[in-house]
């Protein structure tokens, strides 16, 4: 509190003077420790010029001590500084993990203690090696439901969307494997993935196509023997056939495949044969 001194000066022959004083005020209790705000303990952000937030002190408090260092030993900080408010944006902060304390310090000169460290990462770079593939490797689907594989380094979330007029998904926990719908027509489908990472950098888009096609080729034709269709034939060992106007606007056609029966579709005398994708007559 406030201490008050008084003095009284006297000469030889004995005459005293008034006293005079002076006062001085004692306080060697120190303010109490401040609260760590913000950013967060172990939190992580793209921002490389954080805020950094704490709480006032009680005691009177006329400056805080601030420290931030990229050791939690605080041996080289490299901000401890002076700052008049419980708050400050640091200068830019290069790509890493940091911890900062604070302190304050009263008009008598008293120190409390240092915080506790809360500690932050910075981040700035987006996920790399980003990639999805639509049911591996394969360029035709017959269903619309597909299987992504996806793979990132660094993300932490990740949406999608079919086609580039399409509207994103919500992002969601990142996987290396998606469940996925392909819009409803046949034809060339592409599915773009985005990924995110903790500190909310998002990589560019990548994409994979996969053409829809759940529509069976156009029949053609099929005449007995090796021109226009025969009713009858002398041979009964050799048996021909030929075929015409098949058509796929999709994918086009894969195989041709044959059958010889004694009924309407029946095999019973050769199972369905692959003639390759150039076949258009079968002998047996």
């Amino acid at each position: 509190g406030t201490k008050t001194v008084y003095a009284q000066f006297k000469d030889a022959a004995g005459n005293v003077a008034t006293a005079v004083s002076d006062t001085i005020t004692l306080d060697n209790v120190a303010p109490s420790v401040p609260t760590l705000q913000s950013p967060s303990n172990n939190s992580t952000s793209n921002d490389n010029t954080p805020l950094l937030n704490w709480s006032d002190s009680s005691g009177s408090p006329v400056s805080y001590n601030l420290q931030v260092d990229d050791s939690s030993g605080f041996g080289s900080p490299v901000v401890n500084g002076s700052y008049s408010v419980s708050g400050t944006t640091l200068s830019t902060l290069s790509d890493g993990e940091y911890y900062w304390r604070v302190r304050s310090k009263d008009a008598a000169g008293n120190y409390s203690s240092f915080t506790s460290a809360f500690k932050f990462t910075i981040d700035t770079a987006a996920p790399t090696s980003n990639s999805i593939l639509i049911n591996g490797t394969d360029t035709y689907t017959t269903s619309t439901s597909v299987t992504l594989t996806l793979a990132s380094t660094g993300a932490s979330q990740m949406r999608f969307k079919n086609e580039s007029g399409g509207t994103y998904t919500s992002y969601e926990t990142y996987s290396t494997s998606k469940s996925w719908t392909l819009g409803s027509s046949n034809g060339t489908k592409t599915v773009y993935a985005q990924f995110k990472d903790a500190a909310g950098n998002v990589a560019t888009a990548v994409t994979d196509t996969i053409t829809l096609d759940n529509v069976a080729p156009t029949a053609g034709t099929v005449a007995d023997g090796t021109g226009s269709d025969i009713d009858v034939q002398a041979s009964g060992s050799v048996i021909q056939a030929n075929w015409t106007g098949f058509s796929d606007a999709t994918s086009g056609i894969n195989i041709y495949l044959w059958a010889i029966g004694t009924t309407s579709g029946g095999t019973q005398t050769m199972n369905w044969t692959n003639t390759g994708v150039s076949g258009t007559t079968g002998t047996k």
